[in-house]
């Protein structure tokens, strides 16, 4: 949770910099996402805020499910040739 909040706070901080400069430099602040009327960015977005497993996490936890049965399936098949040379 640390961790999280401290992202969060240096993000925060990244970002209120960020605008200062562009304010600074005359620029409107939405010239600091050019791509803030794509509703695919925006959905990007939200993804993992409003689903209940980010993208990520899905493709984690579909990869360990595979890479866990293709153990098995080998383990079996090496346990049945160890078993028939002894």
């Amino acid at each position: 949770m640390l961790q999280v909040m401290t992202m969060a706070v240096l993000s925060l901080g990244w970002l209120g910099a960020a605008a200062v400069s562009e304010v600074q430099q005359g620029e409107p602040i939405v010239t600091l996402w050019e791509g803030y009327r794509d509703p695919i960015a925006w959905l990007v977005l939200l993804w993992p805020a409003v689903g209940q497993y980010s993208t990520g996490e899905a493709a984690q936890v579909a990869g360990q499910a595979r890479c866990v049965r293709l153990f098995w399936q080998n383990f079996e098949t090496e346990f049945k040739r160890y078993v028939d040379i002894c």
